[in-house]
């Protein structure tokens, strides 16, 4: 059996604050209100060091086995905007703009595997797959296969061009993959 990655590392305080450690040694420390007990997280995604002094936070960890409604809404992106002058602020993944989510996965080059997978799934998600204007829909894609197909088995027609064919499994793949993360 595969042993699930912590894909976000968040605790929730009597009091409501959420505390996050983003990365390996990002130690997190909160005072909290209700119980004036200190708690803190560890470890980013790499490992989950807490002190629940009293047990009383709440594990809101993230694993890479999620739902993707949840890691949607949970994962966040830093961004300082377009102009990269602005406030650094995070905004999750179902919130980012298409355009922004396109420029990240065509720019971005040590982004983590399961952002880069999600952000995919988000785009089909909004049934966008690419900026590429030759991007089929999924009746294309049905279509395309069928008649690739029927032309492998010996049936009438022509082969379809390979770049174009690559493009429709490359399709096919992403959407079976949303389709198997749904059931």
């Amino acid at each position: 059996m595969k042993e699930k990655k912590l894909i976000l590392n968040r605790w929730l305080t009597p009091d409501n604050t959420e505390l996050i450690s983003r990365h390996r040694h990002n130690f997190v420390s909160h005072i909290d209100k209700v119980t004036k007990q200190e708690y803190f997280i560890d470890g980013g995604t790499s490992y989950c060091r807490v002190s629940n002094p009293d047990g009383k936070m709440v594990d809101c960890c993230l694993y890479d086995d999620a739902p993707f409604e949840r890691l949607r809404k949970a994962l966040k992106w830093g961004t300082r905007g377009k102009s990269g002058k602005d406030k650094p602020k995070l905004i999750a993944i179902s919130e980012l703009t298409t355009d922004h989510i396109q420029a990240i996965l065509e720019n971005a080059d040590m982004i983590h595997p399961k952002y880069k997978e999600v952000m995919e799934e988000e785009l089909i998600h909004r049934e966008i797959i690419h900026r590429n204007p030759e991007a089929p829909t999924i009746v294309e894609v049905i279509q395309e296969l069928k008649l690739h197909n029927d032309w492998r088995r010996g049936e009438a027609g022509e082969m379809t061009d390979p770049t174009r064919l690559g493009i429709i499994i490359d399709t096919a793949i992403k959407l079976l993959k949303q389709y198997k993360r749904n059931e």
